[in-house]
């Protein structure tokens, strides 16, 4: 529906990358590395338990968490990098 999801293998060889390819709406394509994605987790974490419990990943669809995504990183006032790394995160590791 909006979001696009890429996931290319990799080793945990911090050389290679895993890229996550994520559109969203009105939003440009981002690919992110392993590094992003770590990053993404660590802001998830940080940012989203300050107003409500921290919800798994895999406890949604890509569609719910795509409906939930965009007004949460508004609220919280994540710039765009941080909010794509933070979708990519989400989406890497939600249900289908």
């Amino acid at each position: 529906m909006g979001i696009l999801l890429a996931i290319t293998a990799s080793s945990c060889s911090s050389s290679r990358k895993t890229t996550v390819t994520t559109k969203t709406n009105h939003q440009p394509t981002a690919s992110l590395s392993q590094s992003d994605l770590e990053q993404g987790k660590h802001l998830w974490e940080s940012n989203c338990d300050r107003c409500h419990k921290l919800y798994a990943p895999e406890a949604r669809t890509r569609q719910q968490w795509e409906l939930i995504l965009p007004r949460m990183v508004k609220r919280s006032k994540l710039s765009d990098t941080d909010g794509e790394k933070v979708r990519g995160y989400i989406m890497s590791l939600a249900k289908s």
